[in-house]
């Protein structure tokens, strides 16, 4: 076995359309294969150590379009919750881990919510990218939708913002699940998760 060899194999890969991420994990499995056998004493030098790993693309999220953020916010209308939900991830692009640590305490509502630009709302996000705070405002139409979820929030010894139906605080996965449900529903394109 040779190191063109092993290129080649690598080069077929990416011919095969597999990502970046999933060429690297093999170039590591050889490159840890082939430190073992010459550790071992079974091959006189690690070919595999001149492999490089190729980079991991950057996928550019897709965005939903106009026609399909109305739709979507059509079919969750009736789930004051899951309502709430898409509205602050689309209008304030947080992530999910940090739309699901939010608490009752990180966001501020006007006392009157209406149209006027300059009354807007404030989400505190803690702990981001980069682990770092920010304020974020909140336009309308997330204001409008958390204030008619906190109307129907269930009473729990939680502060989390968002709470499951099973009365416990709302984790990562569970909205994951909830908006696939409504992407699938509307037969939306697979839009790519957000840690």
């Amino acid at each position: 076995m040779t190191t063109p060899l092993l290129e080649r194999y690598l080069a077929d890969l990416d011919s095969r359309g597999y990502a970046g991420s999933t060429r690297r994990r093999k170039t590591s499995s050889i490159r840890s294969f082939f430190f073992f056998l010459y550790r071992h004493g079974y091959i006189e030098n690690s070919i595999a150590e001149r492999l490089i790993p190729p980079r991991t693309e950057q996928k550019q999220p897709r965005v939903l379009t106009e026609n399909e953020y109305k739709r979507l916010l059509r079919a969750c209308a009736h789930e004051t919750r899951d309502a709430a939900i898409i509205e602050v991830l689309l209008q304030t692009g947080i992530r999910l881990s940090e739309l699901t640590r939010l608490t009752l305490n990180d966001i501020e509502l006007p006392a009157r919510i209406k149209r006027d630009p300059n009354t807007v709302g404030l989400l505190r996000v803690r702990g981001g990218k980069g682990r770092k705070d920010r304020t974020l405002p909140l336009n309308y139409k997330a204001c409008k939708a958390l204030r008619a979820y906190l109307k129907i929030r269930p009473r729990v010894e939680y502060d989390n913002l968002f709470i499951s139906k099973f009365r416990e605080p709302l984790g990562p996965r569970g909205v994951q699940k909830m908006a696939q449900k409504y992407l699938e529903r509307l037969e939306f394109k697979a839009l790519p998760s957000t840690a």
